[in-house]
């Protein structure tokens, strides 16, 4: 690669590094002011690569269940030590409230994190039987 093209590339990469927050708000506002542009060139590019994109959300959901699992947490406004507690819930093999053995996946004996609505503290890990009678 010749020494000009390399300094270039240096130069840009420098530059891009020392201007980022100024380069993230010309973004927010260019995004902002062409709203309606940026949303159909989003969606378009989903169109075109939509196979690809869902292949690689499905290997990261496979590769990184815990991170999955904490995010879904933090969505639901449960707070606290969120290591401790996916050990917890984890180690949870009987539904705290009813004492039924539990598993992973969408039935009704499925593990799930209850938590109050209110204060985000997690209340216990039960079955997705008790938590939709809690409710």
């Amino acid at each position: 690669m010749p020494r000009c093209l390399e300094a270039k590339r240096e130069y840009a990469r420098k530059y891009a590094e020392e201007n980022k927050e100024a380069r993230r708000e010309y973004n927010r506002k260019y995004i902002a002011e062409n709203k309606e542009k940026s949303l159909a060139k989003a969606k378009q590019f989903y169109q075109e690569n939509k196979e690809k994109i869902l292949e690689e959300k499905k290997k990261y959901r496979q590769e990184n269940p815990k991170k999955m699992i904490i995010q879904g947490w933090k969505r639901q406004g449960i707070i606290g030590d969120y290591d401790e507690i996916y050990e917890r819930y984890l180690r949870t093999n009987e539904c705290e409230m009813c004492g039924s053995e539990m598993c992973y996946g969408l039935s009704g004996d499925a593990r799930t994190a209850d938590h109050d609505h209110e204060t985000g503290e997690l209340r216990a890990i039960i079955c997705r039987r008790c938590n939709s009678r809690r409710k």
